[in-house]
């Protein structure tokens, strides 16, 4: 027996990617090996510290954080940057 696939149409193929964008870099294998760890030993995923890492960096500049990021966060229980800039409808 075969599962049925999303009727939706998306280009991910996967409808929770809806409208989102990737954001990657290459990095050596130390680096992807410590990032990896510090997920497991925190208990979350490498996104969500992706999410924060994007957050931290976006507050660090007087920049505001979007919407998705802060809602990400606290999906993860991940901290929210201290000095976060809330500005505009897509920001909190």
């Amino acid at each position: 027996m075969t599962k049925a696939k999303p009727t939706r149409d998306t280009k991910s193929g996967r409808p929770d990617r809806d409208g989102q964008k990737v954001l990657a870099g290459f990095v050596d294998p130390a680096t992807h090996r410590a990032f990896n760890v510090l997920a497991a030993e925190e208990g979350t995923t490498s996104v969500a510290l992706l999410h924060e890492a994007v957050g931290l960096l976006l507050a660090r500049h007087g920049k505001p954080l979007p919407k998705p990021v802060i809602d990400h966060l606290k999906a993860h229980g991940r901290p929210l940057p201290p000095t976060a800039n809330p500005k505009g409808k897509d920001f909190v």
